[in-house]
């Protein structure tokens, strides 16, 4: 509920009329194919976003297979978080480096921006992924988000997992 909150949170999100299903996938490879099937069986083609602020490595097959499926042929738009290793996310999928999903290039990657404005400009998170592969930065830094059902409990994060779904919910 964190960090999708920061998409479509009622007091605080980016698309407050957007219509949030969380799917539990655990931290598996198979966890994040069996959710993204479920998405794909219960999701509305052409007028669904899906945001995934996780990575893994290395590379997965499987899972670029999931990615061009539901992009190419189910009309999804997926965003991915970018990762915070101050890395080049965007290695290839035989390098000691890759950083899933942000380097399957089938989703639209997300790196995380500084909270702090400086010569009129935002720039990169120390910790922020980079790479030819991150398609967009968005605010990732002291992001509030909600962490109970009522709305008097809110937490503060940093990290692309948190500039993902503010990207997402504009998408939305």
């Amino acid at each position: 509920m964190l960090v999708s909150s920061a998409a479509g949170g009622s007091l605080l999100g980016v698309a407050k009329k957007a219509n949030i299903h969380m799917v539990g996938v655990g931290y598996s490879i198979r966890g994040i194919l069996n959710g993204l099937d479920f998405v794909k069986r219960n999701a509305i083609p052409h007028k669904s976003v899906i945001s995934i602020s996780s990575g893994h490595r290395p590379y997965y097959q499987s899972v670029d297979e999931k990615f061009d499926d539901l992009v190419n042929n189910e009309g999804f738009i997926i965003f991915v978080s970018g990762g915070n290793d101050d890395k080049n996310g965007c290695q290839g999928k035989k390098s000691n480096y890759f950083h899933g999903n942000s380097a399957y290039r089938k989703a639209i990657a997300v790196g995380a921006t500084t909270s702090k404005i400086i010569n009129n400009k935002y720039y990169r998170a120390s910790y922020s992924n980079f790479g030819d592969c991150i398609d967009i930065f968005a605010p990732g830094t002291g992001i509030a988000a909600k962490m109970d059902k009522n709305k008097s409990k809110y937490s503060e994060g940093s990290g692309t997992s948190y500039a993902t779904p503010l990207v997402a919910g504009v998408a939305a």
